[in-house]
Order: structure tokens, then sequence, then C-alpha cells
């Protein structure tokens, strides 16, 4: 497949909504992502050039539109699709990431820079007044702006596809009513210019392990059982690895079998281990399900494994209430017991199908009554996720010369376009570290992924004696005078074969972070990793075992806070795009600054409402603030009409009222938004403050209309 990308040039204001509602005051949003940039979502771009090659076909085109874009429940299509992000997206984004902690770079601010709000209504016929109940806000992306959207496409489409592209001409909603036009054109993609990839880990002889990050370019959908589409898990499993590499070997001409069948003497079965979030370059893991919080208390936590008599009482007598702590995603230190919580972050999107007749141009319910909205869930996009594979040193090697040839991937659901994108990067490749520890009587086995265990009858159990039993089984240990303390967690597993088209069974199961604190009469010699139960090639029955020291272990632990960034912003070093951001935000300031100096002002005297329209009249004939002064001395000075004089005095104490207050607006802006560097030229900035002062005079004016002797806050002249 040929990779290319999509340029869209906007040549009205465009609004792509998702369907959802952030707020009270905008009915109809736009498309965001969480820095704040407008994008425009693949699924909605895919649709519009799928009714492009329709309406190019009835006007007598050939093109083959169930190969290029897919048919209704298949997964295969000759065209994969990424969501349409501004140019330059990637370097701005890195900025917008950078100084994320500053107000300049708050999202709300970004979007504000790309987008603005519409307000319309509906007229009535007769009368030809706004029809009650009909006033709408929307907000629309600027005119002007270009977007791209990467594509791979199967080379025998590319005349077609492009054709599709070129007859494109509207997106989003009211294309009918001048928004959303756009133009269209398939290019060849271009490398995104100083992105550097980081290289795969080289090979080295007698690997058998193998750890990889992932790094999610788009959003990923991980089906829940309990959900379908419109739930996702926060993790990665292992078969969608398995999965991965299967992908690879059939591209490359060979048959996942032949990797999963030992030759040979010795078996080693293959172990795909589910992907976690990565925080701070280390693998996070379900916290223990020993763990316990302390109500109204966010900095401490309690560790029963290291629970003891006269630990109970301490927390009797402090009058703790504790809870068990809710899921997450932790590490912990073994030394200080201190917990570092991570969380995944998930996002929802919404989504319609259009009717089949197209006239209808709405989603609406089909024969059956489904409505056409519809909702997925997904992990959201830019976060990274860990795990490894281990096995024999022939299948490691295998696996490795299929992943290292490339970075891109497609996996999970809906993987042809919008979600599914990630980036892989092998990290270490090395011979299995096999730690033992040695003669240990006191020590606790944890769950780090879901296991699936046989009752002694043949069915999936999970009664707490045949776990137990399952692991006294793999380390050797006798049923007989072990004290086994339980914390469990439980959780149902099921899935979907794309391959059989079915279903797989939904099994109970025991979940990640269940711990089982045991105690031996004799000690024992103990592997620090354990496989144990069924289908451990798709990433379940991962264990771990640490030896317990109830005297030394942290009973009481501590949480890891988030520090605090330093604020500030040096736009020195800053691109344009932020100094752009700035600039509006400075405008914004100027305009607030100037309506409430403006409210302040006691005004009194017949000439100071014309004084006020006149200096109004000079600024349109003006560009900066000594400009409109010139003006005003040429008009007033040589007047000798008392009036006249009055009306000079009066325009020389509005510019002095401005002259003093805009002296401060610089330096109050970047006190306010933590910036440094910023220097717009000051007579441009005062005129722009003396407009936005005069106006609010005029609104003062108009609002109240004093009396001969009365200010226009109604108190009386001396």
């Amino acid at each position: 497949m040929g990779k290319y990308q999509i340029r869209i040039t906007l040549l009205s204001d465009l609004c792509v909504s998702d369907g959802g509602v952030y707020n009270s005051f905008l009915d109809t949003e736009i498309c965001y992502d969480e820095w704040g940039f407008p994008y425009i979502p693949a699924k909605r771009l895919k649709g519009c050039l799928r009714e492009c090659a329709l309406e190019l076909n009835d006007w007598g085109g050939t093109i083959p539109i169930e190969a290029i874009f897919g048919k209704a429940g298949e997964g295969t299509s000759g065209l994969r699709l990424g969501n349409a992000y501004l140019e330059h997206y990637e370097e701005m984004q890195a900025e917008a990431k950078r100084y994320a902690h500053t107000l300049v770079c708050h999202p709300q601010n970004i979007l504000n820079h790309f987008s603005y709000i519409r307000t319309q209504t509906a007229i009535q016929y007769d009368t030809g007044v706004a029809d009650n109940t009909t006033l709408r806000n929307m907000r629309v992306v600027n005119k002007g702006l270009v977007f791209l959207a990467e594509a791979e496409l199967t080379e025998a489409y590319k005349a077609d596809f492009s054709s599709c592209c070129r007859a494109l001409h509207a997106i989003g909603i009211a294309r009918t009513r001048g928004l959303g036009e756009v133009q269209a054109c398939l290019e060849n993609f271009s490398e995104k210019t100083g992105q550097s990839d980081k290289q795969h880990a080289s090979w080295q002889e007698g690997s058998d392990y193998l750890a990889y990050t992932l790094e999610l370019k788009e959003p990923l959908i991980c089906k829940s059982v309990n959900g379908g589409e419109t739930r996702t898990m926060d993790y990665i499993e292992g078969s969608k690895i398995l999965g991965l590499v299967a992908q690879r070997m059939k591209e490359e001409g060979g048959d996942i079998k032949t990797l999963l069948t030992q030759q040979g003497e010795e078996k080693t079965e293959l172990f795909c281990s589910n992907a976690y979030l990565e925080q701070k370059g280390k693998r996070l893991l379900e916290v223990p399900a020993s763990c316990y919080e302390i109500k109204n208390d966010k900095e401490h936590y309690i560790d029963r494994i290291y629970e003891t008599e006269e630990k109970k009482e301490m927390s009797r007598s402090n009058g703790w209430q504790l809870n068990r702590m809710k899921h997450c995603y932790v590490t912990m230190d073994p030394a200080s017991g201190q917990l570092m919580k991570g969380e995944v972050r998930l996002e929802e999107r919404y989504h319609h199908r259009r009717p089949e007749d197209k006239a209808i141009g709405r989603a609406a319910e089909d024969e059956e009554g489904n409505s056409g909205f519809y909702q997925m869930s997904s992990i959201s996009r830019g976060q990274r996720f860990q795990g490894y594979l281990c096995g024999s040193e022939e299948q490691i090697q295998k696996i490795y010369k299929l992943l290292a040839k490339k970075q891109d991937y497609y996996m999970g659901y809906s993987h042809s376009a919008e979600y599914g994108r990630v980036r892989l990067c092998i990290t270490k490749v090395a011979k299995q570290e096999k730690t033992i520890w040695k003669q240990c009587r006191d020590f606790m086995v944890k769950l780090e992924a879901p296991t699936i265990i046989y009752g002694e009858k043949a069915m999936y159990s999970i009664q707490a004696q045949d776990l137990i039993a399952e692991i006294n089984t793999a380390l050797g240990i006798e049923a007989e005078g072990t004290k086994v303390e339980r914390h469990i967690n439980y959780t149902t597993l099921g899935g979907y074969n794309v391959t059989w088209h079915a279903r797989k069974p939904v099994i109970e199961a025991f979940e990640k972070g269940t711990v089982l604190h045991y105690q031996l009469e004799q000690p024992v010699d103990l592997p620090a990793f354990l496989l144990i139960g069924e289908r451990v090639t798709e990433g379940f029955g991962e264990a771990s075992i640490l030896p317990v020291d109830r005297e030394k272990g942290q009973y009481l632990g501590e949480i890891e806070q988030a520090g605090c960034v330093e604020a500030g912003l040096d736009l020195e070093a800053g691109s344009n795009f932020l100094k752009e951001i700035c600039k509006d935000l400075f405008t914004e300031y100027i305009r607030i600054t100037a309506v409430q100096e403006a409210k302040r002002l006691q005004l009194k005297g017949e000439t100071m409402k014309p004084t006020a329209s006149n200096l109004l009249l000079m600024c349109k004939d003006s560009q900066t603030l000594g400009q409109v002064e010139e003006s005003m001395k040429k008009r007033f000075a040589e007047k000798t009409s008392e009036k006249k004089r009055q009306k000079l005095q009066d325009a020389e104490f509005i510019l002095k009222e401005v002259k003093k207050n805009s002296g401060q607006l610089l330096a109050g802006f970047c006190k306010r938004y933590q910036v440094s560097q910023y220097a717009p030229k000051q007579e441009e900035y005062e005129y722009v403050y003396l407009i936005h002062y005069l106006n609010e005079l005029k609104y003062r004016f108009r609002q109240e209309a004093p009396g001969k002797g009365e200010r226009v806050d109604g108190t009386k002249e001396s």
C-alpha cells in the first residue's frame, strides 16, 4: 500500500461536530483534541469521500467503492484513513504540550485562536422578526486554514481515489447553507521535518526476552466484554500483540502456527504480556488488592500484608475508616513503600450513520428501529504502554525480525479510519533474567494479569482454593501446614475472534491485583516470575512473587503527589504560533481593561458625550493615539467659544486617562499570563485601548441620559 496525504483547504468556515455538548452556552461544538486544536474526524471524511464516489458513479464513473472504502460488517478495505489535522500540527502540539502549565496554552485559548462562535436565529416571514426559541450558538473553524490527513491506499486505486478527493467540495454541518466549503487534493506523503523516530534495540545472540513500548498516535479501542463498543479496557491485551505478530507473519508469507509450534525436545511456551501504562519509563501495574485507602487522606494508604495486632490497634485508635483502593495502575518502591499512581485517559466519541437514501440529510433510524447515532469508547491518543514477550530464542528472534522492519502499526477495533494507529519501539532484547528468592517462608503472590483457572471437574473456576492449588503445583509447595491470606478481585473475560467471526466464551476469572500472602513452615527457593492458568500466550496468568518482611515492611505508606511545575513562557524562544495566541489574548485583555476603567471614570458636563463621539470619528482617520491627539488639537485649539474650549479640556482629560491606564497594560498582561519577552508596539495597543475605552463611554451615555447638572452615575455636581 502506498502512503499519501489529503490536503484540505477551507474556502469557508467549517463546523464538524461530534454531537457532544460541553457547556450550556454552545448548541453545536466542533471536534478538537485535548490541546485545543480542531481536527476533521477520519470517519466523517471517509464518509464524505464515499459519497463523492457514489456521485461520480451516478455520472458514469466506474469507481470500485466497496474495494476502496470497504463493506459494512467487514474489516478489510483498500483505504486506511487518519484524522485531518492542521498543517504543522506536530510542531504546534509539541509547543502546546511543553507550555501546557501556562495560561497562554490553555486548550480554550488555542481553540479560540482557530475558531469563533456564530450566533444565528430563524426569522418569521410574516412579521420579519426573530422567531421565539430559535437562537442558536455554533462554533466554527476559521476559513483559510489547511488540514492534512494521512492515507494508506492500494496503488491500483490511486487514480479513482484521487478523483474522489477532487470531487469533495463540502464537509460538516450546514454545508448547503454556506459552511464547510473545501478544496481537496491527494498528494504524496511528506515526512514531518525534524521528526526522528526512535530506533529499535539491536539484536543480541541468545536473547529470549523482548520488551517494547507502544505510543498511541490515534485513540485505541480495546473492546470490553461489558458493553461492546461503548466501553473499552484501559490496557492492551497480549492477544492483540499476538494478533499483530500473526498479521506480520501473514504479510511475510508465513503462518503463526510455525511460531507457536516448538521443534525439538525442549518446549518453551511463548508469552505475550499485556501492555500497561508507562509513566516515567516504568511499566505500571494494578494496585494490590491488599492496599486500602484512608478516608479523607489522599497522601497515605494502608497495606494489610504488613498488618499486625499492634498496627490494627493503631488504626482503630486513630479512627481511620479504610476502604479497598479503587482500580488504578501503580508502581511501588519496595524499600520506602512509596506508591506512584497513574491514570489511563479514556474518551468517548460520537458518530452517526447516514441512511442509504441520501435524500435524507441526517442520521435516521433504519427499518429495524436502530438509531443512526452511536458512541465509541477508546484509550486517548498520546499515551505510552509497555509490555514484553518471552519464549525460546528461536521464537523471539523471529518476532524481532518481523517487528523491527517498521514502527507504525494498526491494531484494535475500527482501525481502518480514525482509530488504532500505534508506534511500536523495541526497547530491549536480552536473555531473560530469572531471579530466585532464596529460602523464603513469608512471601506474596500477586496476579499482574487476569488468570483463568480450571477446577477439579475441568470447569472454569473462581474458587480461591483452586487458585491456591494451581500456585502450589507451580511452586512445588505442600498444601499441608501452609497458611494463605487472601485478597482477591474477580473479573469477566470475553472477546471476539475476527478470523473466525465468532465470539470467545464469556468466563469468570481472577482479576489482576489479586494478592495471596503465603506463610510456610519450611523455607523454599522461589522464582520472582510465574505463569499460571490457561491461555498464557495471550497475556493471561502473569504473576509476580515478592518476599514479605512483616517487621520492616511499610504498613502505612505514602502516595507520591504530583509536583508543581514552574510557570512561565519566554516568547523569545517560542514560535509564531505562540506569539499569535499572545496577540489574541492581549487584545482581549486590552478590551476588558478598557471597559473596566471606563466604568470607573466620573463623567460630568454636557460636552463630554459629543467629545467622546468626536474622538471616535477621529480614530477612524488615524492609526495611533498620537495622530488622534494631533487631530483633536487642530479641531478644538483654534476655537474661541467657551463650548469648544470645554470640549478641548474634556478631550485632553480623556486622553490623559487613556495614557495613564495604558501605561500599565503590558506589565499587567505579562504578570497575569506569566509571559516574558513580549514587546508589542506601545503606540498600536494604546490606540486599540482608546477605541474600546471610547466605545464603553458611549454605551454609558446611551444607558443613562443624565439631566442638567447630573453625572452619568446619577450624583449631583458640586
